[in-house]
């Protein structure tokens, strides 16, 4: 009887910690497995999404909208998007097109949205604005809110500052330190 209480123990403590680090709220109910319409929202740890080709990565509390494969909506939060094609990403200061076979770190926050470019490339098209602004590999640019013009504003690009974004690009890619580590010769 000892056996089979600690047993029971052992499956519930393990079972109430899979619940409390693992949940994902999706709306409408099951829709991760369908290709229209659906809002993730990642609760207590990273969660890893993969649509075809697209994997996205969000950190935890954090959410975005699937309008269709290959168009995406962020909400809040911080996303690592790795695609093998072009991605649509909207954002509440304009659109910014993802190019093939490029990983890029997308921070939403209150009043901007900050992306770095690790691999590959991406095109910003901030609201009212008919000039793109392009961020490529190794850079980091924002989009904010509209001007007195009514046009977008965006910074200037920038090289990436190295050691928070290999941070953010370890927590949101790899599930350990040591997997992390393991990607670079000794």
């Amino acid at each position: 009887m000892k056996t089979l209480t600690r047993f029971f123990f052992f499956i519930l403590a393990f079972t109430l910690d899979v619940r409390v680090h693992a949940k994902i709220v999706q709306t409408p109910n099951g829709c991760i497995e369908q290709s229209g319409y659906c809002v993730m929202k990642a609760e207590g740890t990273k969660e890893v999404f993969t649509f075809g080709d697209v994997v996205i990565s969000l950190k935890s509390n954090s959410t975005f909208v699937r309008q269709s494969l290959g168009q995406y909506s962020l909400v809040k939060g911080i996303f690592l998007f790795s695609s093998k094609e072009t991605l649509d990403v909207e954002t509440p200061y304009g659109k910014i097109a993802v190019e093939p076979n490029s990983k890029i770190i997308f921070e939403k926050k209150e009043d901007r949205v900050v992306l770095d470019v690790i691999f590959g490339k991406a095109r910003m098209n901030p609201l009212g604005s008919a000039q793109p602004v392009d961020v490529l590999e190794g850079y980091e640019n924002y989009m904010t809110g509209v001007d007195h013009s009514l046009k977008g504003r965006t910074g200037i690009p920038k090289p990436i500052i190295i050691e928070p974004t290999l941070k953010t690009w370890a927590l949101l890619k790899y599930s350990s330190k040591d997997e992390f580590l393991k990607q670079f010769p000794k």
